[in-house]
Formats: structure tokens, sequence, C-alpha cells
């Protein structure tokens, strides 16, 4: 399991109403052309960016920098996905997980 990552209560908060608001986390994009619907954040990267108003054009792919700075690479963030859903026997392996779940298997905490 990866160190602990203690992200400050606003990024979590945001994170997580995100991840309620999109059906979880997901992993190995930040974004997924979905049929009739254009561009869907996907993982915790995407997620954050969509709500800080930044999934536009290339810049959708881009990594958070505070989230990186916090400790939570893309690459973590979609291990975790790949661990949880490889427990739960679900595919694909970057299938969405529930934010608890994500939470947990990434060793996220929500910080002051």
């Amino acid at each position: 399991m990866p160190d602990r990552i203690t992200l400050p209560a606003a990024l979590y908060d945001t994170l997580q109403a995100e991840a309620q608001r999109w059906g979880g986390v997901g992993g190995e994009q930040n974004f997924q052309q979905q049929r009739d619907k254009g561009w869907e954040p996907w993982c915790a990267h995407g997620l954050l960016r969509q709500a800080r108003g930044l999934a536009t054009g290339w810049d959708q792919m881009k990594p958070v920098p505070d989230l990186v700075a916090a400790g939570l690479p893309v690459w973590l963030s979609d291990a975790a996905v790949q661990r949880c859903n490889e427990r739960r026997g679900v595919l694909p392996p970057n299938a969405r997980i529930p934010f608890p779940d994500w939470c947990a298997a990434a060793n996220v905490v929500r910080g002051p």
C-alpha cells in the first residue's frame, strides 16, 4: 500500500463531489469519449480538471499539479483503481469505483 496521502480538505471535498456526480473514480485516462455524451472525466485528475473548468482541448489531459504535489501522480491513482477492481473481479480494470473505495486503495485521507 502506498504511503498515506493527505489531501487538503477543499481538494478532497471537490474530488468527492465530482466522483459522486460522475459515478466514481476510474483509471488510466483523464477523460473518456462517450457516445452521444462527449468527453467525460474518468480518473481523479480528470475529475478535478472538470470541477475547475479546465476540461477543454489538450489541457484536459494534463495531470493536476495539486494532486501530484500531494503525492498522487496519475499512475498511483490508476494502480489503486486497478487493484480495487481486481479484488472485486470487475472488468475492465479501469472501471469506476466508489470514492471511499478509491480513497482506501490509494491511502488517501482528508486533511485540514
